[in-house]
């Protein structure tokens, strides 16, 4: 079986790649903002750190999560602390998780389905706790209330969209991230392949 390889790029390449993806990320999560729990982030993100390492994977997780907050609070009205700070926590555990898809060997379309199913129960997950600790203010039972609500009523019928678009999109993983490398390699970007603790091998 083929190695998974994670490709290494110098700073100007590594910038140049950051900026590129948290642009398309900010841009299509722009451009879908107004559907419920529909969103390409996780994927983008998953995406660049499966291909490009960990490094680059929590740049654009924190690039692409800042841009798009900006544009969020424009368009949908107020900026909540509590709420991005938990964004933050998954979109980096994502972009991470990336990174070990590749050391792991993942290659196949199926083998990514479970990281979009996952990455879309824990993302809700965290912005619903993250929601429902501005209740805490008025009170403990007042907070615990909204939280048994939204992780039952309010969170099931929306994260079932997310899980479906997530499996969905985690799905062609494997013939995106193909394209991209090749796309890389028709560039001639002579930098070095690495995974793990095998020994750096040249682009070929």
């Amino acid at each position: 079986m083929q190695k998974t390889k994670t490709i290494t790029l110098s700073r100007v390449h590594e910038t140049t790649l950051v900026a590129f993806f948290s642009a398309v990320a900010i841009t299509t999560s722009t451009a879908i903002i107004f559907i419920p729990n529909v969103e390409t982030m996780t994927f983008i993100i998953f995406l660049s750190g499966y291909l490009f390492g960990k490094k680059t994977g929590l740049k654009v997780a924190w690039v692409s999560s800042f841009g798009f907050e900006i544009i969020a609070s424009s368009l949908m009205g107020g900026f909540n602390l509590i709420i991005f700070f938990f964004k933050i926590i998954a979109y980096s555990f994502i972009g991470y998780s990336g990174y070990l898809g590749a050391k792991w060997e993942i290659q196949k379309s199926w083998e990514f389905i479970p990281f979009g199913i996952f990455f879309a129960i824990l993302y809700d997950f965290l912005t619903t706790v993250g929601f429902t600790l501005t209740y805490l203010s008025l009170g403990v039972d007042v907070f615990l209330f909204n939280l048994v609500y939204s992780l039952t009523l309010g969170f099931f019928p929306f994260t079932l969209f997310h899980i479906i678009g997530g499996a969905v999109l985690f799905s062609a993983i494997p013939k995106v991230a193909s394209s991209i490398r090749l796309a890389i390699s028709d560039l001639s970007i002579e930098e070095t392949i690495e995974l793990g603790s095998l020994d750096p091998l040249t682009i070929t």
